[in-house]
């Protein structure tokens, strides 16, 4: 438990000497920029399983049962425009969409490099690592826009298979039920753990990265239902009319990007701490091996010492003896 309370402490340490709120303020304004790319491609990607209105509609319940009915109305008015850009939109609309969404992802390299101590000679510079920063961030974007389907082909999957049972089973239902928020919490720290260490041109352990991952979603998904709860208590959409959606946007996404900055951090000294314990560990060994050899020598000496006079003895007395 100490060790728990003193990674946190290093954490926030470490969160306050990089500027993490001055990074999240920046991860939030390409944000706003990068979603309606962002949305664009998941409602494309959607296209290819199911039709779109209904892709949104699962989309929009399960933005509005984790974040409240207000940020499930304002993202599904956008996700409703994404869909009708969509129908128009052509093959080039989608790769600009992508190259769109992928500078925010880039942005999160330089946040990541930031974090975790990266060396600027160990940074990518120049036009190839231009070219390797923009082709991860590029598919980082695409692959989000893939993984945000999963919880929503769960949804219809679950509500086919609830459907098939039958009512002496009815008891099934709401366990069934709770693999949605699973996967979708799963998903959230797979993505989470990857962006560690995918986007950072320093190696992670996975231990590091994986636990690193599933603390930051699994905060990150109580930030967002506490939003929620708030939001709708407050009601602020209706107050601000139209300035509502975009203050609860930032809001939430400047929110999600403090903690998922603190979470890096908190992955950080928690490699650090994993790789001085097995520095220690390895210090140790040897040295460990090396004194139980000594120890063994030293009892064979004193052992052999011992035979030595007790044979001394015996001779003499036998001497005498004669």
């Amino acid at each position: 438990m100490s060790t728990a309370v003193e990674i946190l402490k290093s954490a926030g340490k470490e969160f306050s000497s990089d500027n993490g709120g001055r990074l999240a303020a920046a991860l939030t304004y390409y944000t706003v920029f990068a979603l309606v790319p962002l949305l664009l491609l998941m409602v494309a990607a959607a296209g290819f399983i199911f039709d779109d209105q209904v892709a949104v509609t699962q989309a929009v319940a399960e933005i509005s049962q984790v974040a409240g009915n207000d940020l499930g109305q304002v993202l599904g008015n956008l996700l409703e425009a994404a869909r009708e850009q969509r129908e128009g939109a052509l093959s080039i609309g989608l790769l600009l969409a992508a190259f769109s969404a992928s500078t925010l992802f880039q942005q999160v390299q330089g946040v990541l490099n930031v974090l975790f101590d990266v060396p600027r000679e160990k940074r990518r510079s120049g036009i190839s690592g231009w070219i390797i920063n923009r082709s991860i961030a590029l598919v980082s974007a695409v692959g989000l826009a893939v993984v945000v389907l999963v919880p929503v082909v769960a949804v219809g999957a679950i509500g086919w298979l609830v459907s098939l049972v039958p009512t002496s089973l009815s008891w099934l239902v709401p366990i069934a039920r709770i693999g949605i928020p699973l996967i979708s919490f799963l998903l959230l720290s797979a993505v989470v753990g990857l962006t560690f260490q995918i986007l950072t041109p320093v190696t992670i352990a996975w231990k590091p990265a994986i636990r690193g991952g599933i603390a930051t979603a699994f905060v990150g998904l109580v930030a967002a239902f506490g939003v929620g709860i708030y939001l709708d208590r407050a009601g602020s959409t209706g107050t601000l009319g139209a300035l509502g959606g975009v203050a609860i946007i930032l809001f939430f996404f400047n929110l999600m990007w403090i903690v998922y900055i603190l979470g890096g951090e908190v992955t950080k000294v928690y490699a650090e701490y994993l790789a001085e314990m097995e520095a220690i560990a390895a210090e140790d060994g040897p040295k460990d091996a090396v004194s139980r050899v000594s120890t063994a020598t030293s009892r064979g000496f004193k052992d052999s010492g011992i035979r030595a006079v007790l044979i001394g003895l015996a001779l003499g007395w036998f001497g005498r003896r004669r």
